[in-house]
């Protein structure tokens, strides 16, 4: 499992990471503010 928090806005989790995954995650949610929809399991507004 893969929690990102970040202020103000929902946690999300992720699932089934793997190593390959982590760079397109930073990218995408870190770096872009899009979820990594095929990896998301969970949300907790």
């Amino acid at each position: 499992l893969l929690d990102v928090i970040r202020p103000g806005e929902p946690r999300i989790t992720y699932g089934r990471v793997t190593v390959q995954d982590v760079p397109r995650i930073v990218s995408e949610h870190l770096v872009n503010g899009r979820i990594v929809e095929d990896r998301l399991i969970g949300r907790a507004d």
